[in-house]
């Protein structure tokens, strides 16, 4: 069962995109 490198990369730019997000929101001091 191997997944598409395609698939893969985008998988692993949302979850980045989502940690950077709530950095953000605790720097901001809002939760």
């Amino acid at each position: 069962m191997s997944l598409p490198a395609q698939y893969l990369q985008r998988k692993t730019k949302q979850t980045h995109f989502k940690n950077q997000e709530q950095k953000h929101l605790k720097e901001k001091g809002s939760n």
